[in-house]
């Protein structure tokens, strides 16, 4: 019994500092992430403003998101022309 006890505690504290390193890489991402986002609001604050409410990221309060651009009316190329016989 007291050899299963030991690898059982042996194995939780591995599990343990298993867990710890997922955590650190995940605050990294997490870090990584907000740095970027931080470089594109400067040119598209709109997008970075839906990917922070997507994500629950509260919006950074250093510039308001500007109103979203209308989008240009595109019109269809015309119909190419039968080639002559």
């Amino acid at each position: 019994m007291s050899s299963l006890v030991s690898s059982l505690k042996r194995q939780n504290t591995m599990l343990q500092e298993e867990n710890e390193r997922h955590a650190s890489g995940v605050d990294n991402l997490a870090a990584m992430l907000n740095e970027a986002l931080s470089v594109l609001e400067g040119h598209d604050a709109n997008y970075v403003a839906s990917v922070r409410a997507r994500l629950g990221i509260p919006l950074s309060t250093s510039e308001p998101v500007s109103p979203a651009p209308s989008t240009p009316e595109v019109k269809p190329a015309p119909a190419a022309r039968p080639p002559k016989r």
